[in-house]
């Protein structure tokens, strides 16, 4: 799955072991900012596209329909225990959209650089990043784009860092 559905099991994952409303435990915004009172339930990740690695990170992105705020949630305790990248269960992904993740793997790379926060461990990892999104995604043709193997590749070896 993308993105989106494994960030949801951030608040999925801490709203089943904790009293209270989810944005009790957003930092930032009208968040209350509590720390979680239990942990959360295990994450398991089984990704079937390829693009910035939400299935080892403990973040993920929520919206607050009333306040009309968009914020970041998460904490470490609710980090995967355990990921799936297999570049097997994305050869169904259609070319266009492992085009698109390949690029939004870009640019949030290319935010780093240009961060005001940026510093040499951000830049170091940023930079490979890049360099490897362009090893890579290589073209075979104009209809179609090999990236999956490459970016899931690329994310294992981030990881071991």
């Amino acid at each position: 799955m993308g993105a989106i559905p494994q960030q949801a099991f951030f608040g999925v994952a801490a709203m089943a072991t904790n009293p209270g409303d989810l944005w009790d435990y957003v930092n930032g915004g009208t968040g209350k900012g509590k720390p979680l009172v239990n942990p959360g339930l295990p994450i398991v990740s089984i990704t079937l596209t390829a693009g910035t690695g939400s299935e080892v990170n403990c973040w993920g992105v929520i919206s607050n329909l009333e306040t009309k705020e968009k914020i970041g949630f998460g904490c470490p305790e609710q980090t995967p225990v355990f990921a799936v990248v297999d570049p097997e269960l994305m050869k169904t992904v259609p070319a266009k959209y492992t085009a698109y993740q390949g690029f939004d793997a870009m640019f949030h790379n290319t935010e780093v650089m240009m961060s005001n926060g940026v510093n040499i461990l951000s830049e170091t990892i940023a930079m490979s990043a890049i360099e490897n999104l362009g090893n890579a995604c290589i073209f075979t043709n104009r209809k179609e784009m090999n990236c999956n193997e490459g970016l899931s590749n690329q994310r294992q070896s981030q990881k071991k860092r």
